[in-house]
């Protein structure tokens, strides 16, 4: 379903005033018109196992034929939730930091004001909070 133009702002963090026949505003309709076709069964275990049996979590999801563990995570770790995320609540995603092996001074939280697609699509967040992101991680 199309997304309405002041939802489209809302997410690209752009100016109400620009035009719905903007480039940007058009590039993204013509992205967002076309969503990665994934077989059903995929995306059933997707869902299953990721979100209902929390296996990431827990230490029961395996990936190339290898159990994953997070405890065995032991780099620095910048975590970015979205305050208006639809896909993962913010507190979902910064209890990771109890998850992993890193150290406490390796990890660095923040929650930014956008949604989900914002955290990578939204001008503010793109200025503002990626190249913070890369400066903190260079300095590690």
């Amino acid at each position: 379903m199309p997304l309405e133009p002041e939802a489209i702002h809302h997410l690209l963090q752009v100016p109400d005033d620009t035009l719905p026949s903007s480039p940007l505003i058009a590039r993204f309709r013509e992205w967002y018109a076309r969503p990665i076709d994934l077989p059903g069964t995929y995306y059933l275990e997707v869902v299953q196992w990721l979100y209902k049996d929390n296996r990431l979590a827990t230490g029961r999801f395996a990936a190339l034929g290898h159990v994953i563990d997070l405890t065995m995570v032991r780099a620095p770790i910048f975590l970015l939730a979205a305050s208006d995320d639809e896909v993962v609540a913010p507190e979902q995603l910064l209890a990771a930091k109890h998850l992993v092996g890193s150290d406490a001074s390796q990890i660095r939280t923040e929650i930014a004001a956008c949604t989900h697609l914002g955290l990578f699509m939204g001008a503010t967040t793109l200025r503002q909070t990626w190249p913070e992101i890369a400066r903190w991680l260079a300095a590690c």
